[in-house]
């Protein structure tokens, strides 16, 4: 059986500042992406943007995937940053 490694039960997804899906469960198996955890992403404006431009250099990126930032609420100072590979 496949590992999950982070699982959204009853999330809602947003792009910027819209809500595009909600009410939705989902679950990320090991290998499916590489992600950068950042701890308060509030402490360094760059951060994330550092951390995806590591991510996409990644040999194995699916080049039709998207980025995903993953936060727990609206007030977490803490995000996953990820991208999909090919696997």
């Amino acid at each position: 059986m496949p590992e999950v490694v982070l699982s959204l039960e009853n999330a809602s997804i947003f792009q910027r500042d819209s809500l595009v899906l909600s009410e939705i469960n989902i679950s990320i198996e090991k290998g499916e992406f590489v992600a950068k955890y950042i701890v308060n992403h509030f402490a360094d404006s760059s951060s994330i943007g550092t951390a995806f431009q590591e991510l996409l250099a990644h040999p194995q990126l699916d080049p039709n995937a998207y980025c995903l930032e993953v936060y727990k609420n609206y007030t977490d100072v803490d995000v996953h940053c990820m991208v999909k590979i090919l696997y």
